[in-house]
């Protein structure tokens, strides 16, 4: 007897898009879109109240000494970091997704960020893409621009921190792993060469070979890797002056 075996075909990105964008659009309609969207503000709730609980010995036991005048340095630094790093966002799906709305992509950055407060990136990217999928942008575009945000942000991380490693306070137990500083100082260097235009636009011909790609050129790439430097110092300015408020 002859048995037949049964080839299962492989599902293309193509078809995986279009299933999403279906159900998508259906749950993001009218009332589902309205349910979804409090689903998530109240998840990010619950989790954040999750923290607070399972913290709630060190809160009270904590000598709180409230200094109010760092409140408005915090709104300063948190607005302008804020600004700083929707602009750059802004920069990247101008350049690369060749969209052009600034109004429109602070809108999108500023709504899912909220979903960031949940475990893995997975939220805050899917629903970016939903959202520019909207304005014409296609998903795999919007995952893409989430991703090589997510690496400059770390490359201009290990930047600052190379920079600044000299004014570190550090312990003697820290400073006998002297190799950590060492790689410290081995990555700065391998970081521009990701900053490279040419291979970045070889990267992302490679990832979309089906979508019109400006010119890049060392203006876009250094500008967008000194804003995200900029969003580690602003960041880093936050910090010391919550622990200011409180300390």
């Amino acid at each position: 007897m002859s048995t037949e075996k049964t080839q299962l075909k492989p599902i293309s990105i193509e078809q995986l898009n279009k299933w999403f964008s279906r159900a998508s659009s259906k749950l993001l309609s009218g009332k589902r879109g309205k349910f979804i969207a409090a689903l998530f503000f109240l998840l990010s709730i619950l989790i954040i109240a999750g923290i607070l609980y399972n913290n709630r010995k060190i809160l009270l036991t904590f000598n709180w000494q409230l200094r109010p005048i760092w409140l408005l340095y915090i709104a300063i630094f948190f607005l302008i970091d804020l600004l700083v790093a929707t602009w750059v966002w802004h920069l990247l799906v101008t350049k690369l997704a060749n969209f052009n709305n600034f109004r429109r992509s602070a809108k999108i950055c500023w709504s899912t960020n909220l979903a960031r407060r949940i475990p893995t990136p997975i939220w805050y990217i899917a629903g970016r893409a939903v959202l520019y999928e909207q304005e014409g942008v296609c998903k795999t575009t919007t995952s893409l621009l989430s991703a090589l945000e997510l690496l400059l942000f770390f490359l201009s991380g290990i930047a600052v921190a190379t920079v600044t490693l000299p004014f570190w306070i550090i312990s003697q137990e820290t400073k006998n792993q002297a190799e950590q500083f060492v790689l410290l100082v081995i990555l700065l260097p391998v970081s521009f060469i990701f900053m490279h235009p040419r291979l970045l636009q070889k990267i992302w011909r490679w990832l979309r070979p089906d979508a019109k790609l400006q010119t890049l050129t060392w203006r876009d790439t250094l500008s967008w890797f000194f804003y995200y430097i900029t969003t580690w110092i602003l960041g880093a300015l936050i910090l010391f002056s919550v622990i200011n408020l409180l300390y």
